[in-house]
């Protein structure tokens, strides 16, 4: 199973709604509604509910700052200590 948290945005769907299913979980697609830039938001901490350990990626269409993708990097980075 791949998440995609843009589609859980969209959907307003949360955690919750797929922790039954965590142990499925391959890999974590971190993205926004129609690829937006990556916002801090409530579900990105609320992976930690998860206790997923596997592979997260960043998903977002071109952005043409270099400091804006360091800082979404960041952010990610910090998501998945």
């Amino acid at each position: 199973l791949n998440l995609d948290l843009g589609s859980m945005i969209a959907n307003g769907e949360t955690i919750d709604d797929i922790q039954p299913f965590s142990n499925l979980i391959n890999h974590i697609h971190l993205s926004e509604p129609y690829l937006k830039p990556i916002k801090k938001r409530l579900i990105h901490k609320n992976l930690k509910m998860l206790d997923y350990k596997g592979y997260v990626s960043v998903e977002m269409a071109t952005i043409d700052s270099l400091d804006k993708i360091k800082n979404i990097l960041i952010y990610a980075k910090e998501l998945i200590k």
